[in-house]
């Protein structure tokens, strides 16, 4: 996978994640609950990609 597919796929997945918490708060769910599922979604490509860079997969 390249890079650019990579970090296309991230803010895909981001922007899902932010958009599904914003949709699930109009929808009654408790905010707390929200933004910490918003959070898991929004770092967790983030996490996934200092780990590859980590190992020199990054090259």
């Amino acid at each position: 996978m390249s890079l650019k597919t990579f970090k296309t796929i991230k803010a895909l997945a981001q922007l899902t994640g932010a958009i599904a918490g914003g949709y699930a708060m109009s929808q009654g769910a408790p905010p707390f609950a929200t933004f910490i599922l918003i959070a898991t979604v929004v770092s967790g490509p983030e996490v996934l990609e200092y780990f590859i860079e980590a190992q020199g997969g990054g090259e």
